[in-house]
């Protein structure tokens, strides 16, 4: 006769996500090189063995959980704004709000990404380049109304885009290591105006009309 306190075996969703959770409450206190793939099973009470079955290393585990926990169901919203040709900084700072809002609304996030960019750079920078693609749109989309209605100059999109996700990223980081605390509203509004505004500086025609 069958137990009937047999526990259930988890989904698979809701172990990745365990073991995503898990890893990074690790993470956070120990660094990425500080924390073994043991380490992870024994905190979601599973085998190591089960572990692999789902990921191939802890590597994978980190990459995978900086997209799911940086980027969400807030950045679907954000595709579908609508862009103003005439004011294309309004989406860029729609973008910018909503990542400092996600990421200082799990300090986890936070320090695993201080602790990655410390140890291995490289992970951090394949998250940019893989998965913040969603970002990078939103600009390329308000820079090409800006550039179709002449108010931004005539340049090579792809490059100029990845720069603002990897600034807004660094300011947010750098503000939780330096100060361990959110900003507040009025600052943080501060924070992004000034971010855009730096950057729009390179990108925009001068007033007297030239390029």
């Amino acid at each position: 006769m069958k137990s009937k306190n047999k526990k259930k075996r988890m989904p698979l969703t809701e172990r990745r996500k365990q073991i995503i959770d898990e890893t990074f409450k690790l993470v956070a206190r120990a660094g990425l090189h500080g924390v073994k793939t043991k380490d992870i099973a024994r905190a979601c009470n599973v085998s190591e063995a089960a572990i692999f079955r789902i990921f191939k290393s802890k590597q994978e585990i980190l990459i995978e959980g900086i997209e799911r926990k940086i980027g969400g169901t807030k950045r679907e919203l954000i595709k579908k704004i609508k862009f103003d040709p005439k004011r294309p900084e309004l989406a860029m700072k729609l973008m910018a709000e909503d990542m400092f809002g996600t990421i200082e609304n799990n300090m986890d996030v936070a320090r695993v990404i201080i602790l990655t960019l410390i140890e291995s750079p490289e992970y951090v920078m394949r998250h940019i380049k893989k998965s913040a693609s969603a970002e990078r749109k939103i600009i390329m989309k308000a820079m090409k109304e800006g550039m179709d209605s002449g108010l931004y100059k005539k340049m090579e999109t792809e490059t100029a885009a990845q720069l603002l996700p990897i600034t807004i990223i660094g300011t947010i980081i750098n503000q939780l290591l330096i100060h361990g605390k959110k900003l507040t509203k009025n600052k943080r509004e501060k924070v992004i105006n000034s971010i855009i505004e730096v950057y729009l500086h390179g990108i925009m025609k001068d007033k007297s009309g030239g390029k």
